[in-house]
């Protein structure tokens, strides 16, 4: 499996009336290999720009999370460019 250094909690999404609540981190992979185990078929990566179909109600907020997040990451106060 892959191995990766968690580097920040992003956000708990939820919605009205759903027992789920989802937790989502931003990490970075720090060693092993990434593949499909048994619960996939398949693994693609994607440009953050032209990501795939969302394929659940939360996956839209969650990349504008992401990217946002991002963006204040290279901000030069962050010690980013």
């Amino acid at each position: 499996g892959l191995a990766v250094r968690l580097d920040a909690l992003l956000g708990l999404y939820s919605a009205a009336g759903e027992p789920v609540v989802l937790a989502v981190y931003v990490g970075t992979p720090v060693g092993g290999t990434l593949g499909a185990a048994d619960d996939l078929t398949e693994l693609a990566f994607f440009a953050p720009d032209a990501p795939p179909p969302p394929a659940f109600p939360h996956d839209p907020q969650i990349l504008a999370d992401w990217r946002a997040w991002r963006e204040r990451r290279a901000a030069p106060e962050h010690g980013g460019a």
